[in-house]
């Protein structure tokens, strides 16, 4: 059996073998419902009910052959409750971050051969920055009880993150700061002028509209 995670990053979701039939297709996010062309398990770990739950995502849920879900909803007639206990009883509660991870531990536990990850970035941004590890502790895993892990080269997700400190001291780092400086300096400066245009021009402003009265009131 091979499992392939699907999220809805364009970068990669289009690249998943959705042709091979060996490969069962676990999808997550309203993003890639639109976008899959086949998915017989689906993951909406989200308190249902939440404005962002649109009708088209509900009609996609319920037509899904297996959806989990934090509990079983009548709305979707095939859903199932997320195997919460087991997976914190086999893995623990500490790299849970996101919804691909819960999905990574499902399959992990089922033993397959390889499991493949199409639509997933976690690109360096304050939400990701958090998710991200629960993913790479959940393929380091996987690694280790020997299941093959494909990720395409389209994707960020097994781009380490920089080596506290080592870092610091390399080439390439030092000239993307001294870029940054850069272009943090010519901001600022663009930002200041930006300031003193827009106070020139209330003051300009301001400075018409007391003509305008003057013209209007007292000249004759």
């Amino acid at each position: 059996m091979k499992i392939a995670i699907l999220g809805s990053a364009p970068s990669s979701l289009s690249l998943a073998p959705y042709e091979d039939a060996s490969w069962e297709m676990w999808g997550c996010s309203p993003g890639a419902a639109a976008h899959v062309r086949r998915a017989s398990v689906w993951f909406e770990l989200h308190r249902w009910g939440q404005d962002w739950l649109t009708d088209s995502y509900r009609q996609f849920l319920a037509k899904v052959p297996t959806v989990y879900m934090i509990e079983p909803v009548p709305e979707v007639p095939n859903s199932v409750a997320y195997p919460k206990d087991e997976m914190l009883a086999e893995f623990g509660p500490y790299f849970f971050t996101s919804t691909p991870a819960w999905m990574l531990a499902l399959a992990i536990s089922q033993q397959p051969e390889e499991i493949g990850i199409w639509g997933i970035d976690m690109a360096a941004t304050d939400e990701y920055a958090l998710q991200k590890p629960g993913c790479i502790r959940f393929i380091e895993i996987a690694k280790a009880r020997g299941i093959k892990i494909t990720v395409p080269n389209e994707s960020d997700l097994l781009r380490p993150t920089p080596l506290y400190g080592f870092s610091e001291a390399s080439p390439m780092m030092t000239k993307l700061l001294a870029r940054k400086a850069e272009l943090q300096r010519r901001l600022d400066h663009n930002l200041s002028q930006t300031d003193a245009m827009v106070r020139e021009g209330m003051f300009l402003k301001g400075a018409l509209d007391d003509l305008e009265y003057v013209l209007g009131t007292w000249a004759s």
